[in-house]
């Protein structure tokens, strides 16, 4: 007699939406960098370069794609660059380590 599995049906996971989508920053985005860069490379007391921001680019980057493929439900994009920029900034100042947030671990891994 054959033997049953109880192995269920694999279902497929939601799609990342950076498989679907542009995952250049937009115009907005932009903007709100530009602003950000500033403060952030003096809060890590380091003059910024061509070299230093680029690799920052790829490290933000880098960051929301790791937050869209962990949390594809989220959608406002504004607010997770708003937070990941905010985890970006708490970790150059090496704040405490309770009560943080997906995006602060995220931004740790990532930097």
């Amino acid at each position: 007699m054959p033997q049953q599995s109880s192995i269920e049906p694999v279902t497929k996971p939601t799609e990342a939406p950076f498989e679907t989508g542009d995952v250049r920053f937009s115009d907005e985005e932009i903007e709100r960098l530009c602003g950000f860069m500033p403060g952030y490379f003096r809060s890590i007391k380091r003059r910024p370069s061509p070299r230093s921001i680029k690799a920052l680019l790829f490290k933000l980057q880098l960051a929301r794609l790791l937050i869209q493929l962990r949390y594809p439900e989220g959608r406002d994009e504004e607010a997770r660059l708003n937070e990941l920029l905010k985890a970006f900034t708490l970790e150059a100042v090496n704040a405490p380590r309770e009560n943080e947030s997906a995006h602060t671990l995220i931004a740790r891994q990532v930097l």
